[in-house]
């Protein structure tokens, strides 16, 4: 897995199709939105993080990770290049994504 992007509470690794994120934190929802494809995340934390755009470029599947905060969790949404359905599984420190 190659580091992507990254902020103290949360990383993101990718390889092929599958996208782990690193945290500490619980995930409250996920669910996939379109126009442009896109993975919503939500996770359960009382923070005043800055908002955090990283974009990837044209050659990766995740073309864009941002990090937003509201209230009582953060919200991280991860943009495709395509359209995709995903399974999520849980790893020992975080969560695993595969595209379909």
């Amino acid at each position: 897995y190659k580091k992507i992007a990254g902020i103290k509470l949360i990383s993101f690794y990718a390889k092929d199709k599958k996208l782990k994120i690193i945290t500490q934190d619980a995930i409250i929802r996920n669910f996939l939105l379109v126009k442009p494809h896109r993975i919503v995340c939500d996770f359960k934390r009382d923070t005043n993080i800055k908002s955090y755009i990283k974009a990837m470029g044209k050659n990766s599947l995740f073309t864009k990770i941002r990090v937003g905060n509201h209230d009582g969790y953060y919200r991280v949404v991860i943009e495709l290049d395509g359209h995709y359905r995903y399974a999520t599984k849980d790893i020992k420190d975080g969560y695993l994504f595969e595209l379909k």
